[in-house]
């Protein structure tokens, strides 16, 4: 199941923070989720971090073709606030939505935009997230409302200690927000202000938050107010989770001043910590609050929040208390494991199998009707020409059409397109709408002298090798196999130039549930549904209005636009996509059978297994580089008769798993190991000759490698240096069974090295570390080793990009890499090293580091946890974003931390917001410049030219007649001057 969740903007909001809390509820429970956004900002991260890349949607795009188009294949929407009414609104009529209302007596601000409140008293259900904001919108908008409360996560534990211990001894009231009239902070800063002197000097204001530019006219005065006293401290925004819980933990009691707020994600944290509440009546999380626990104050009344700052100082040495029962409220009504029952609770009531069901239900038709090819069926190929590729490959050899001319034989799959195109280019004019497959074939015999047996032997040719390379889109096939087992009436419609019986012989191939179904086919009418006139043609012959069919099919334009203009109800269906990286490779080598087969299995499997985003690009980019690489490795340790392979960590984590599929698969006799180490482990202790560390690791190594045996070590990338160091911790006798290291690619000479290395291919090593991002592993660097409690030598883990990458889902994409290594090993010939055609990897490669890169792609491998040194105390990504600051330095200076090395391309392509701004001009600068400079070199070249002629001229009778006269024009030298005059300023 496939949820989408849509929300108006990316920042360090409570709505978003708990917008992100129910997509973690989804992905913990096994729903496919995908977020929308009206707006790019920071918050983009934490999504990035749990492995969700949103996609920036333009809010003024949404209507309901473009919901139609794009939204169709998910089973439920959910909304984010009442900002997000447009997509709420339109989806309703699609599929099953549930809209999640964040504010309460502050929805009015809301409707200055036309159709907000419309919408809201339209929407079928609606969701909020307590029972003051509920109680509002029904007496007020719509009585459908459901309470969900919110959550936070309990880190009590780990990040908190208990009031009774604290050491500071003023009292230290904390709030927490954006920075607005709303939130009340002028409210809370005059209520302190104005307390009694002998009360203030107890106790200490802290207030943190974003400065938002809605609120320009609100904040100065707030920050102005508080200058005079040491006793209030503005702490920013924070963004970090671990900052803000180390800054409730200091304090004492937690405060939520605002005017008007549905929940109030502060309150829960604040309870979470065991710290009494202070709330005002207009916040929904007053339920956590007893008499035991905190105070609810009047709202907007400095005077009433003054008395519970005063009741809260006098009652200093009970806050303890108040805190232990604000903690149990919390556990009664907050907690992670409540949340996610309410909210799968929730989705389950809502959700519809599909949303093709959830419009069949909502209205009753009378014909129901699915296109054929890559709605029900699809090739096999990536696209419809690898299937006359794959004809030409068998026209060409040695066993079959002998009696073929060559021309045909050679140049058959440009032939049979053309000859099509032609046909419908040319041919289909007036009634006659479409062609059969005979009219090709009778053009393509009378163009090349074929005989009919001949011209028939092709035709042959084509309907078979098209019923062998049909795959079923089982999804779609089962919605079919629904409508009728529930007896509704369910035809096909296909603008396909083969005739019915071969269309539906491949339809029964892959389910007999085809064997009765009508089927309308535009060659035997000679109408076309590309122009709605097939669709007519069927309204006649099944005497059905439009309005009561809908039609479910691939094609936006044919299946959809076509359907809808003549009233007919239309549906997009899920169907196999070509990748932006596929779409390159098939430009440039789509002419080839293999590769038109390898993307057309990749392609096909996303269609057929519920992937992530980064499971896709394991399947389909990730596994086409590593799995001809791990043959490779195999493929020459069985010519060195190599019977054992260490994979390196971490590099080798998904090699392992490659390999040993492939050694499955094959009967190989080839033992493969994992082995704990890294730079950090092997290198540093040897070039620093740290013996004791290096004592150690020489015991993990012997412990852990079988050196009776013939055997190799396996990396991927770098320079050997440290493979030479781990050489010198095995010994040189424990060594000799050892015939080497293999690398994907080696960037050093190993001819200049102490041990023997391999590699496969020698690529640009510029962008080495990138290509690393395909192989990491879900466990963090080996840092050194220690022994355990049985005197064994045991690794010791840097933990925190492993923590992460688990949570950015990269084991999602170590299982695509292992699916495309079975689906290829599915299809390839009878031994493995049969084929190694790298074609398809160097293109992916030289796609991972050219400027064509494709902005998902590169959000998804830029955003991977990245760490070098192993001492990070939060694992970084690949690519981090640009900040403001970090934009203008860039652009001032042209250089940034020296880490980020080439990363910084991708950095700089990833940046939002400001950041991207200050950027985007850079670039125009430096764009101009270079412009500039090349004009420059062009002018010098003409004068250069120009000279040259004039020296040879000088040497001729001619001149020395003279009469020729030569100079470099004066609009030439003007321009020179111009530019660089330019340039310099």
């Amino acid at each position: 199941m496939d949820i989408l969740l849509v929300t108006p903007e990316l920042q360090y909001t409570g709505a978003v923070q708990s917008f992100r809390r129910i997509c973690l509820v989804l992905k913990n429970n096994g729903y496919g989720v995908e977020v929308w956004s009206y707006r790019q900002g920071p918050f983009v991260e934490e999504f990035n971090k749990i492995g969700i890349h949103p996609r920036i949607v333009d809010e003024e795009s949404i209507d309901e073709a473009f919901m139609l188009k794009e939204a169709s294949r998910f089973n439920l929407l959910i909304a984010n606030t009442v900002v997000t009414y447009r997509a709420a609104d339109v989806a309703q009529s699609l599929m099953p939505v549930i809209w999640y209302i964040r504010e309460a007596q502050n929805l009015p601000e809301y409707f200055w935009k036309p159709g907000r409140e419309d919408a809201l008293r339209r929407a079928k259900k609606l969701y909020c997230v307590s029972e003051y904001a509920r109680e509002f919108i029904v007496e007020n908008y719509n009585p459908n409302v459901e309470v969900v409360h919110n959550y936070v996560d309990d880190v009590f534990e780990s990040s908190c200690f208990f009031l009774d211990e604290k050491k500071h001894d003023a009292v230290r009231f904390l709030a927490l927000g954006t920075i607005e009239k709303r939130k009340g902070f002028d409210v809370l800063v005059d209520a302190f202000i104005e307390l009694p002197k002998d009360v203030r000097e107890k106790c200490e204001l802290h207030f943190a938050g974003r400065l938002w530019e809605g609120a320009k006219n609100f904040y100065p005065k707030i920050l102005e107010d508080i200058k005079p006293f040491e006793n209030i401290i503005y702490h920013g925004e924070l963004r970090d989770r671990d900052d803000i819980h180390n800054l409730i933990a200091q304090s004492d009691v937690v405060v939520v001043p605002s005017r008007d707020e549905s929940c109030s994600l502060t309150a829960l944290e604040g309870a979470m910590m065991g710290r009494p509440l202070i709330l005002s009546e207009n916040i929904g999380a007053k339920y956590i609050v007893s008499d035991r626990s905190g105070w609810i104050v009047e709202t907007g009344s400095k005077t009433s929040l003054g008395n519970a700052f005063i009741e809260a100082v006098a009652n200093a040495n009970s806050l303890s208390d108040y805190g232990r029962e604000a903690r149990r409220r919390y556990l009664k009504t907050s907690t992670y494991d409540i949340y996610e029952h309410a909210i799968i609770e929730m989705v389950e009531d809502a959700i519809a199998e599909t949303s093709y069901q959830y419009r069949a239900n909502q209205k009753c038709y009378e014909l129901y009707s699915f296109d054929i090819f890559d709605t029900l069926l699809t090739r096999s190929t990536a696209q419809p020409k690898g299937i006359f590729l794959l004809m030409q490959e068998k026209l060409d050899s040695v066993h079959f059409a002998s009696d073929m001319p060559e021309s045909i034989r050679k140049n058959f799959a440009e032939i049979r397109m053309s000859a099509e195109r032609f046909m419908y280019r040319e041919v289909c004019k007036g009634e006659k709408q479409d062609v059969t497959l005979a009219e090709v074939y009778d053009l393509i015999a009378s163009d090349h002298g074929l005989t009919i047996d001949q011209a028939n032997s092709l035709m042959k040719l084509e309907v078979e090798e098209e019923a062998r390379n049909l795959l079923p889109l089982q999804t779609n096939i089962e919605l079919v196999r629904k409508m009728i087992s529930e007896g509704h009436r369910v035809i096909l419609i296909t603008d396909m130039y083969f005739q019915e019986k071969d269309i539906r012989s491949f339809l029964v191939a892959a389910d007999p549930l085809f064997d009765n179904v009508p089927i309308y086919v535009s060659s035997n009418y000679q109408k076309k549904k590309n122009n709605g006139e097939l669709y007519r043609t069927v309204r006649e012959i099944e005497q059905i209005p439009y309005d009561r069919w809908l039609h479910c099919g691939d094609n936006w334009e044919i299946d959809c636009i076509q359907a809808m203009r003549l009233g007919i109800d239309a549906h997009i269906c899920r169907s196999p996509s070509i990748e932006p990286y596929e779409a390159r490779a098939l430009k440039k080598l789509g002419s080839s059978p293999e590769i038109q087969l390898k993307i057309g299995a990749s392609r096909y499997e996303r269609f057929a297994q519920n992937l992530s985003d980064i499971g896709k690009l394991g399947l389909s980019f990730g596994g086409p580089i590593l799995y001809p690489y791990v043959c490779w490795v195999l493929e020459n340790a069985e010519r060195k008769n190599v019977s054992d392979l260490y994979f390196i960590a971490r590099d080798g984590f998904i090699l392992k798993h490659i390999a040993e599929v492939i050694i499955k698969n094959s009967n190989l006799h080839i033992q493969t190991h994992y082995l704990y180490g890294s730079r950090e482990a092997w290198r540093n202790p040897v070039e620093n000759r740290e013996l004791e560390k290096m004592k150690l690791a020489s015991e993990y190594l012997s412990q852990t490698i079988d050196h009776d045996s013939r055997y190799a070590f396996v990396e991927f990338a770098g320079t050997g240096r440290t493979q030479d160091c781990l050489m010198e911790l095995i010994g040189e006798e424990n060594g000799r069974s050892c015939i080497g290291c293999f690398y994907f690619y080696h960037s050093a000479d190993p001819f200049k090295q102490s041990s023997k290395k391999y590699s496969m291919l020698r690529l640009n090593e510029r962008f080495s570390n990138c290509y690393e991002l395909l192989v990491r592993a879900p466990h963090g660097q080996t840092l050194d080793y220690s022994r355990d409690l049985s005197g064994n030598v045991v690794p010791n883990f840097e933990q925190s990009e492993g923590e992460a990458l688990k949570a950015y889902g990269y084991e999602d994409y170590v299982r695509g890499v292992k699916l495309h290594t079975e689906v290829h090993l599915g299809r390839a010939a009878s031994t493995i090293f049969a084929s190694q055609d790298f074609t398809l990897l160097l293109e992916y490669c030289d796609y991972l580091t050219s400027n064509d890169i494709d902005a998902i792609t590169l959000d998804l491998l830029g955003g991977i946890p990245f760490t070098l040194d192993g001492k990070t105390r939060h694992a970084t990504c690949y690519s981090p974003r640009l900040s403001e600051e970090q934009a203008l330095q860039y652009t001032s200076t042209g250089k940034l931390p020296q880490y980020w090395g080439p990363r910084l391309l991708w950095s700089k392509r990833r940046s939002i917001g400001k950041a991207a701004e200050i950027l985007t001009r850079e670039n125009v600068t430096q764009d101009r410049i270079e412009m500039q400079a090349a004009q420059i070199e062009q002018l010098k070249k003409a004068k250069q030219d120009a000279e040259r002629k004039a020296a040879k001229i000088k040497e001729s009778n001619s001149f020395r007649l003279g009469r020729v006269v030569t100079y470099l024009p004066r609009k030439a030298r003007k321009a020179i001057r111009d530019i660089q005059k330019k340039t310099r300023g």
